[in-house]
């Protein structure tokens, strides 16, 4: 029950982050370029391994600046857990970033990008003792790194091979797909 209560507060918070992203950015120049991503991560090595194994996340990304070779932006992002169960991981990043185009493969551009920025998130634990359950909360900042490879397929979509470092909590890896508009 602490669970789908978790849930419906993290979706409603997600909603509310969303519209203020939306809003930030066409209150700028209309002719800028959106991305949005989904994406999904494995932690390989930290403290967040031992407690989670996979994590699914959306981004959203504004380009402010295009030169020839260079793309860069402005994201914000959401990731929880999809695993766990007892746990729960809530994390909202915010950052700057990146993509420099490395060459061209059947006419599509190939690039590497990279983002850094601040991170927040919130753990929340349930334990479910013989007649009673505990929960526990612990919120966190820290900051949040990418490093990926990306490969624009069409027009508007893009797969995303990534690494992930959480603070100093997790690394993971992980695939996404990505819709420019």
């Amino acid at each position: 029950m602490a669970r789908k209560h978790l849930n419906e507060k993290s979706s409603i918070l997600l909603f509310f982050f969303f519209l203020i992203t939306i809003q930030f950015c066409y209150s700028q120049n209309q002719d800028r370029k959106f991305e949005g991503i989904l994406h999904g991560n494995y932690f390989l090595i930290g403290e967040l391994n031992s407690i989670y194994n996979t994590t699914l996340g959306t981004e959203f990304q504004y380009y402010f600046s295009k030169t020839s070779a260079f793309e860069h932006y402005f994201n914000t992002g959401f990731t929880t857990d999809i695993d766990t169960k007892g746990a729960n991981l809530f994390a909202l990043d915010l950052g700057i970033g990146t993509q420099y185009k490395l060459t061209e493969l059947w006419n599509k551009p190939l690039f590497i990008r990279g983002s850094i920025g601040g991170l927040y998130w919130q753990e929340k634990f349930s334990t479910q003792f013989i007649n009673t359950t505990v929960n526990s909360s612990v919120p966190e900042f820290g900051f949040k790194a990418n490093l990926g490879i990306g490969y624009r397929f069409s027009k508007r979509m893009t797969f995303i091979l990534q690494g992930t470092q959480f603070s100093t909590k997790g690394t993971s890896v992980g695939i996404g797909i990505s819709y420019s508009f």
